[in-house]
This record gives structure tokens, sequence and C-alpha cells, in this order.
């Protein structure tokens, strides 16, 4: 072949999900439009595998058309296109730290979602990240980086972190606003969405 692998400029981006996704670095589907390709060409990307590829291709300055069968990479996609500039986020993220939650504000009450015990020194910190066992109550381990004594990895939730965690509210009602989000008016999509709903644990829903 006389057309050579073009390897991007840019490390692979991190997108929710990216684990899944086939691993396209930063500016390489770009570059190669803007090598190989005239001003006004137009673009089909006939699979859809990766919400970045036709967003590359648009980005570029090239019309692209492009279809997605999974529901999933479709709302990707929709996200990823209309992103809000960083202010206009910052802003928003602003705006829901201080929204009212019952008798406190909502940004503490989040991060008390993530609230654990360091195995290490005692002190109380958030937890970067939970692992689930499917259909349980609470998870049965937590990834940590204490800001204190600088232990980090993976510590066994007690039961003194449940009780911090406190009781989640139901999930019915979130996962609903989320399907409805996602899927809108098309009820041809709505089981399988649902489907990949109910493959999280309901704290990251909630």
């Amino acid at each position: 072949m006389d057309i050579p692998y073009i390897p991007g400029k840019g490390s692979i981006p991190d997108l929710p999900l990216g684990r899944f996704l086939p691993p396209i670095p930063s500016g390489m589907v770009s570059e190669w439009c803007l090598k190989y390709l005239s001003p006004r060409d137009r673009v089909l990307d006939p699979f859809g595998f990766n919400p970045m590829v036709p967003v590359e291709i648009a980005s570029a300055g090239f019309q692209v058309l492009t279809t997605v069968n999974n529901p999933i990479h479709a709302f990707m996609l929709k996200i990823i296109a209309t992103a809000p500039q960083e202010s206009e986020l910052i802003a928003s993220l602003q705006d829901l730290a201080v929204a009212p939650k019952g008798d406190e504000r909502m940004e503490p009450y989040i991060r008390s979602l993530y609230h654990v015990r360091c195995a290490n020194c005692k002190h109380r910190i958030e937890a970067d990240s939970f692992l689930w066992e499917k259909g349980a109550d609470y998870p049965f381990q937590a990834q940590v980086e204490c800001p204190f004594c600088g232990a980090a990895g993976e510590q066994e939730v007690t039961s003194e972190d449940k009780e911090i965690m406190g009781t989640l509210p139901s999930i019915q009602l979130h996962q609903a606003r989320a399907l409805n989000r996602i899927v809108g008016n098309d009820e041809k999509l709505r089981s399988q969405v649902l489907n990949a709903l109910n493959a999280y644990p309901p704290r990251p829903i909630i």
C-alpha cells in the first residue's frame, strides 16, 4: 500500500465507556482527512464504532455521514458533537454544587456518597471509585488515594463505611429519567437502553 499508517498526534481520548471502544489516538483521523481528501469531499463512516471518528472528521472541516446501531454510541456521539464550552460546563457545575438537597447543598451530598475511612490512617476520605457485586446494596471494595497518608489502592468496604454511605434513594426514578433522556420518543430503543442501564450499579445512576 502506498498510503502509510498515521499514528496520530495525541493520546487516546479519555471517554465515558472508553475501555469498550477501539483505541484511536487523537488526530489520527483528522490528519488522514487533511492529507488525502479535497476540501469539499464528503465522508461516509458506515460503522460508527467510535464516536470520535465522525467528530474528528467534522472538526477537520469535512461533511460526514455516519450510521450508529448502538444506542449508547449514538448518545455519546450526540453529547460529544454538541459538547458545551469549558466555561459553560464550569458554570453549570457551580450551579449544581449550590443547588439545595433537603437541608444541605448538593455538593456535600454527592461527596458524602463516596466517603470511606482510610484503612491506613483512619481519616475520613473520598473514594475515587467502588467495586460492586451485581444486586448488592453496598460496594465491597473502594479505590482510594488518601490525601493524609498517601495510601493508594483498593481497600475493603467496612460496616462503618456502609453506615457513612447511608441508604441510597430508590433507583427507579433516576433510571427512568436517564432512560427518557437517552431514548426520547424512539420507543424501539427503550428495551435496549434499559438493558444497558441495568448493567450499572445504583450509585453511578443516582
